[in-house]
């Protein structure tokens, strides 16, 4: 029995620290000031990221739900392309030797292009906002847009998450070691709404007529914590 038991130890110990592999594109050097495109090709779904952590937009034309070998990124202005990668966990047969990490064969990811683009813009900013929050706190504010959307947040001691879905804008306040000491803690921030599309020709052109960005007023909650 005891030697089932520090097998099953063995294994579990062996499955848990299981070696990783990953694959970086090389990434064309470029500056911010310049909406572009990027176009990549990848053996699977990359995960690409820009510099302040976020996902770019995923254009549509190639992808369509199922990885088809190549997609289009936005890059907007203000941001650059940090990350477009591979990665999974070493299965049999790969070769890892003294490494923590293996390239298993027939992988490969590449940025074909990062080319500027012309786009149009849509923008709300509100003016600096106080709360005064506890974690799982979450603040909604109510949008219409008619285009797609980007959400950015300034805050002066915490670092909320913040997207846009099903028509409400969502900041979700962070755990902090204030939470800890009763009443909850005043923060000040800001939230930035940013409507972008591409232009039908390669020029800048203005918004079309029927683009509509509206925000609410906040609500604050504990929106899927039962209170």
């Amino acid at each position: 029995m005891q030697f089932v038991v520090l097998a099953i130890a063995a294994f579990a110990s062996i499955a848990t620290s299981r070696k990783k592999w990953h694959v970086d594109a090389q990434i064309p050097p470029h500056d911010k000031g310049t909406t572009r495109i990027a176009f990549v090709e990848a053996s699977a779904e990359p995960q690409v990221m820009l510099d302040n952590g976020e996902r770019p937009r995923l254009l549509p034309g190639y992808f369509t739900g199922m990885w088809s070998g190549t997609a289009r990124y936005l890059i907007p202005a203000e941001r650059t392309l940090t990350v477009v990668q591979l990665r999974g966990v070493c299965g049999g047969g790969m070769f890892c030797g003294k490494s923590d990490e293996c390239e298993p064969p027939g992988t490969f990811v590449k940025v074909l292009s990062l080319k500027p683009v012309a786009t149009w813009r849509k923008e709300i900013e509100t003016p600096l906002l106080t709360t005064e929050v506890r974690y799982p706190d979450a603040t909604r504010f109510p949008l219409v847009a008619t285009h797609p959307v980007r959400v950015e947040v300034t805050s002066s001691r915490l670092r909320p998450s913040a997207y846009f879905e099903a028509g409400k804008v969502h900041v979700n306040w962070p755990w902090d070691e204030r939470d800890q000491q009763g009443p909850k803690q005043p923060v000040e921030w800001s939230l930035r709404i940013i409507m972008e599309d591409l232009c039908p020709e390669a020029t800048p052109c203005d918004p079309p007529a029927n683009a509509k960005l509206e925000l609410g007023q906040p609500e604050q909650g504990r929106w899927g914590t039962g209170s």
